[in-house]
């Protein structure tokens, strides 16, 4: 079984910091969510929690996974990474691939990912 560390919900500052602490720490790699919009305030009940509410404050950092991916890559020696959500219809192809790309050559191997079309938890 492998063993990954979750970004989200926090400071994109903590969590290079915790991805180090990972690394040393022997995890296997840092899975890191992807959010595009984030409203301050939710017209209709969040769909994944039993009483409606979204699982994270409404001013949470959602930096770009791939730029995490390439920070995080750049302090530590031996992690893995995966996006737990990556929503690829937000984007263009073009741009998106280049990113991808370019974390997967910082990350020391491929890029892989959960992508979405939608809201997900």
């Amino acid at each position: 079984m492998r063993v990954y560390v979750s970004t989200a919900f926090l400071d994109t500052r903590e969590a290079i910091e915790i991805a180090r602490a990972a690394d040393e720490l022997g995890y296997d790699g840092i899975a890191i969510p992807d959010h595009v919009v984030n409203l301050e305030t939710l017209q209709t009940p969040y769909p994944y929690t039993k009483d409606g509410s979204r699982r994270w404050e409404a001013f949470t950092d959602w930096p770009d996974p791939w730029v995490m991916i390439g920070a995080i890559a750049l302090v530590t020696t031996r992690l893995r990474f995966v996006t737990t959500v990556y929503l690829p219809a937000m984007r263009d192809p073009y741009s998106a691939a280049k990113s991808i790309g370019t974390a997967a050559v910082l990350a020391r191997g491929p890029a892989r990912t959960r992508r979405r079309g939608g809201l997900v938890p």
